[in-house]
């Protein structure tokens, strides 16, 4: 057991005694993604596992609490996306015995250039485990009301350690990676990576992710919260520069594009919105004006170290290696930690087959379709979507804990909703009233809550509790929202 793994061997024994701390260590636990907790016969296990291992035990002696009505859009298709990962895992190397691969273990660059036969291997079995961890622990956390304060717990973690490591290296002083670099499944390189991640990709893509998360959160908030927020959001912008990392530059991209999409079609199909469109453009311009060389420049450095690269050339080598493999077994895969390209999706379609991809892409759209409906759903749905949109360009692992922890908030959220609930697109729109022309149709079901909820719909972490400010967690307002619906049927 390492230090970090001690210290949250530590945090597991109060959370087992202060039961309503252990969601909150089990989210701390995915800050350190690429850090060991234990080693098991050469195979490192990362804190959130561990924590998570605890959690699938808990799953069967802590009843979950009660949300009668409620749907849980995405559960199916989540345990369908486990069943059949498990079992082309423990099939694939018997029935495509010998296929060549990309062994997960040596490098991608070196896995390109001599690619190996398929067989059952520790990584496999090893990866099967890791999912079954990751989603007892995703099933543990959406069976419970907590704040999305929780969610976001990791990331500003990260963000802060990220910022810190590059603080530290630029006046010279010495990073403790002694602590943290401590995994033998992962390759730690040497440059500028974010102190607790194991290369600058993998810290972009985070940080991209944590950008998104943290931007929409403050939009979504005031008062001191979204001073706290605004400032992660400015760390996590600090921490994609610092990564010069391509996967940040192609996941920023990605995000950014599908975000002005969505505003212009909520504008153009509903009329709203109009304000935010004014207020990013604005800033986008404001970025421009004042350091405009300073992007451009940024981004032509990372464009140009890449583009015609051999790095370049090696993961996409790897990503049309992976499709062909796709055809090579019937669009079944290969199984789970057998082979491992460049891309997120790549890596989906050659380990677990068409099916499974189907199953994950129809898991994620039901959680955000239905999580959207609130309006405390936007942060996690947009930063989840830039995690997704990261692993698109380079980021294959699926075990990602901070992913997984995204996928959690939106399937709470998803899943504490009234399956009748109408939609509600923001804080301001959910108090409307018929005479002031902004109707939504919920407010003939909700008292005047503009006292009681306050202005901060991230406020509050502990459950039902009212905070000296008068402020009531989100879980409070979704079961009166609940309760207005079932009093009021016919509505």
């Amino acid at each position: 057991m390492t230090g970090l793994g001690a210290l949250f061997a530590a945090l597991i024994i109060v959370g087992l005694f202060r039961r309503a701390l252990f969601p909150w260590v089990l989210a701390l636990s995915a800050a350190f993604p690429y850090s060991a907790a234990v080693t098991i016969a050469g195979n490192s296990i990362i804190p959130f596992h561990m924590v998570a291992a605890i959690a699938c035990a808990l799953l069967f002696f802590e009843a979950p609490e009660e949300r009668s009505g409620a749907a849980r859009p995405g559960l199916p298709a989540l345990l369908l996306f486990l069943g059949w990962s498990l079992f082309i895992t423990v099939t694939g190397p018997f029935l495509f015995a010998g296929e060549p691969v990309l062994n997960p273990r040596t490098g991608i660059d070196l896995a390109v250039r001599a690619q190996e036969p398929l067989q059952y291997t520790i990584s496999m079995f090893a990866q099967a485990g890791y999912l079954i961890l990751t989603v007892g622990g995703v099933l543990y956390l959406a069976r419970r009301q907590f704040s999305l304060w929780l969610a976001m717990l990791p990331f500003a973690v990260a963000t802060g350690l990220g910022a810190l490591n590059w603080a530290m290296v630029s006046v010279g002083l010495t990073w403790p990676s002694w602590f943290f670099d401590t995994s033998h499944n992962v390759i730690y390189s040497h440059r500028m990576r974010g102190g607790v991640f194991n290369e600058p990709s993998q810290f972009g893509g985070f940080a991209v992710a944590a950008v998104a998360l943290f931007a929409v959160a403050a939009v979504l908030t005031r008062g001191w919260s979204r001073g706290v927020l605004v400032g992660l959001a400015a760390l996590a912008a600090l921490n994609i520069v610092n990564s010069e990392a391509g996967t940040a530059l192609g996941g920023l991209a990605i995000i950014l594009a599908i975000g002005a999409a969505t505003a212009l079609w909520r504008l153009v199909a509903a009329g709203r919105g109009a304000p935010l469109i004014v207020f990013g453009a604005g800033g986008v311009a404001l970025v421009m004006l004042l350091a405009g060389d300073t992007v451009l420049s940024w981004g032509e450095k990372i464009l140009g170290g890449k583009i015609g690269s051999a790095s370049m050339e090696v993961r996409s080598s790897s990503d049309a290696f992976s499709l062909e493999l796709l055809w090579q077994t019937w669009g079944l895969g290969v199984g789970l930690g057998a082979n491992r390209p460049s891309s997120f999706a790549t890596m989906l379609v050659s380990c677990v087959g068409v099916l499974g991809t189907v199953a994950f892409v129809v898991m994620i759209f039901q959680l955000v379709a239905r999580a959207r409906l609130h309006p405390l759903g936007a942060a996690p749905i947009w930063g989840l979507l830039a995690f997704l949109a990261a692993k698109a360009v380079s980021l294959p692992d699926l075990a990602t804990p901070g992913m997984w922890i995204l996928i959690a908030a939106c399937a709470q959220i998803a899943w504490a909703l009234p399956t009748s609930s109408p939609e509600i697109t923001t804080p301001d729109r959910a108090l409307a009233r018929p005479e002031n022309g902004t109707s939504d149709g919920l407010e003939r079901h909700l008292p005047d809550l503009a006292e009681e909820v306050g202005a901060d719909p991230y406020a509050g972490i502990g459950r039902g509790r009212r905070r000296p400010g008068g402020d009531l967690p989100y879980e409070a307002s979704v079961r009166r929202d609940r309760a207005a619906l079932r009093r009021n049927p016919g509505e």
